[in-house]
């Protein structure tokens, strides 16, 4: 039985409880707008994510623990539901405690998607799996950018050159581009300079545009030395991606 199978199977258990259509609602917690408003909804939603952990949990690095919480609390709330879909026969304490159950899963499916969903190697395709939505902030935006930037040097006048960045057409990457800013890391040192670093972090000038055209004032005397600069892309919370290549070139 393949995984869709298995979640159609799972959710047709709950058929009963969403065209019930009782939309129960938490006062006991904030809910998130991702969430369902809806009791009956949010359990199948709680019950997809086990299923889905069940198989994906190590490669996304969820720890067992997190797990066992969700699929704990999961369980409660399916204890608790069904008594209170006849609103003449459920007690007040029935009530709050399916309340109360609905608040702790709520809180730990936010807590779970913000502690391991955000960050690759999840995809976009994974949050749809979820049926979490892109517009809530996928890893897509919040996570680092990728792709590896190729700098080009163009010389202009004395001491002023303009870096064209773009991307490595050698660079392979499966997660969705995300690029806000282009950065360059670059120094000026003398031709016969030796123990050079290979880390552009340690470059001493860093410049950030939004354009993959930046233009740049070297420090004064550096005709004649050798500039040496790396390029990254940068996401719109300036995370860096990786460094590409070092390029080396003589200052006219």
């Amino acid at each position: 039985m393949n995984l869709m199978e298995t979640l159609a199977r799972r959710q047709s258990a709950l058929q009963r409880i969403l065209l019930a259509g009782i939309a129960h609602k938490t006062d006991l917690w904030v809910k998130p707008k991702w969430l369902p408003p809806n009791y009956g909804k949010r359990l199948a939603m709680a019950q997809k994510w086990n299923l889905v952990l069940s198989i994906k949990a190590t490669d996304w690095g969820v720890p067992v623990t997190a797990t066992e919480k969700l699929r704990a609390l999961t369980g409660i709330c399916e204890t608790a539901l069904p008594p209170t879909l006849d609103r003449r026969s459920c007690t007040h304490v029935q009530v709050a405690a399916c309340k109360k159950a609905f608040a702790d899963l709520s809180a730990c499916m936010e807590d779970t998607k913000n502690r391991y969903f955000l960050l690759p190697p999840l995809t976009v395709r994974d949050w749809s799996l979820l049926e979490l939505p892109d517009a809530d902030g996928g890893p897509s935006v919040i996570g680092v950018a990728v792709g590896t930037m190729r700098v080009g040097i163009r010389h202009h006048a004395s001491n002023q050159v303009s870096f064209i960045c773009d991307e490595d057409p050698n660079s392979k990457e499966d997660l969705p581009k995300v690029r806000a800013n282009h950065q360059v890391g670059y120094e000026v040192v003398d031709m016969d300079a030796t123990g050079l670093s290979m880390d552009p972090n340690t470059f001493g000038n860093m410049v950030i545009s939004r354009s993959g055209d930046i233009f740049t004032n070297l420090p004064a005397g550096s005709s004649g030395k050798k500039l040496r600069a790396a390029g990254r892309y940068l996401n719109p919370t300036d995370k860096p991606g990786p460094w590409g290549a070092i390029v080396e070139a003589v200052v006219t």
